[in-house]
């Protein structure tokens, strides 16, 4: 790739669910910014280039003719199967994709790793000759489960916890702002430069005590199931800032039972698009059953638009409810 086709990137969509797509959008955000405004001051035109930043949940993405032709768009964090990317990029004038999870590879602009989180690889992307600092590598030890012995995991799970819900699970109305304008992520980027993480690891000990509370509270109502062939645990529970926590719980409450499971199944129906939205979700430490790879053909089988993928060990598809499938059919039909 050349520096222009890198400089003359003027859209980010990045997945908004998560502190990975949160900061590896705001690494971007200011590399671009910066270069716009080096750009500038060696110029007599002092108009600043506009970001456009379009917050997505993975897996559904029509594009819109307004927002996206003829853009150049960089997109992070975030997993669409062959057909859409394809989609994405007829309609825009360039497509640059930093990702970690598994998917097509239909251009050579699409960079994908398996190791690291996506603001890892966005890092390197834009400051390929700067070391990663290590607020970076907090949330990528923490969400790719790196488990490294020069970071404390508790530390980095106390961080990534703090700045989830002050950030990135935050629906106040300023901060939805804040992220539309870009002002949250030259917060974000000012975080990754100049603060001590104590502060926020301290904030994050306390958050999740509560949080810790409330798990505990949901992950006793799960119930073992057939799922696919797998020994599983279900819970009809759909929350992006505790699902896996829930999880995993479950998992746990079931070992201290003596009772073995595969791993854990939530579920929840959500209005919005008129789907079910399924995670699998196991302890981290498990290599047999490969969660994404069944999240991705059951997202296929059941031909909705937001399809299915995953990362590591955490699987999300999405299934019909109409007259011929639904929820339940997972638990009583083999499909795979």
């Amino acid at each position: 790739m050349t520096v222009s086709e890198i400089n003359n990137i003027d859209t980010i969509v990045y997945h908004d669910e998560n502190n990975d797509g949160m900061f590896g959008c705001a690494i971007a955000y200011h590399y671009l910014n910066e270069k716009n405004n080096k750009k500038n001051n060696n110029s007599s035109n002092n108009v600043n280039k506009k970001i456009n930043l379009i917050a997505i949940k993975p897996g559904f993405f029509i594009p819109s003719e307004n927002l996206y032709r003829n853009k150049n768009v960089l997109i992070i964090d975030v997993s669409f199967n062959e057909e859409t990317i394809n989609n994405i990029m007829n309609l825009c004038k360039s497509v640059i994709i930093i990702d970690d999870h598994v998917k097509t590879l239909v251009s050579n602009k699409i960079f994908n790793g398996s190791v690291h989180s996506a603001c890892a690889y966005v890092w390197k992307f834009f400051y390929p000759k700067e070391e990663i600092p290590k607020i970076i590598q907090f949330i990528d030890n923490s969400d790719r489960k790196l488990f490294n012995t020069h970071i404390s995991d508790s530390n980095s799970h106390y961080f990534n916890t703090s700045i989830g819900m002050r950030m990135t699970h935050n629906k106040s109305p300023v901060v939805q702002m804040k992220k539309r304008d870009g002002r949250l992520f030259t917060e974000i980027w000012e975080l990754i430069e100049k603060t001590d993480p104590n502060f926020w690891i301290v904030i994050g000990y306390y958050y999740d005590q509560v949080l810790n509370n409330l798990k505990d509270q949901i992950a006793i109502n799960a119930r073992p199931a057939n799922f696919q062939g797998y020994k599983v645990a279900v819970l009809n529970f759909n929350s992006p800032a505790l699902s896996k926590q829930v999880g995993r719980q479950i998992i746990t409450n079931f070992r201290n039972k003596g009772e073995h499971i595969d791993f854990a199944v939530c579920w929840g129906y959500e209005y919005t698009y008129g789907v079910y939205r399924i995670q699998l979700i196991d302890d981290h430490h498990q290599t047999r059953i490969n969660l994404p790879d069944i999240a991705r053909k059951l997202g296929k089988i059941g031909k909705t638009a937001k399809g299915g993928s995953g990362a590591g060990h955490v699987g999300n598809f999405y299934w019909p409810k109409n007259n011929d499938m639904d929820i339940w059919d997972l638990f009583r039909k083999t499909y795979i």
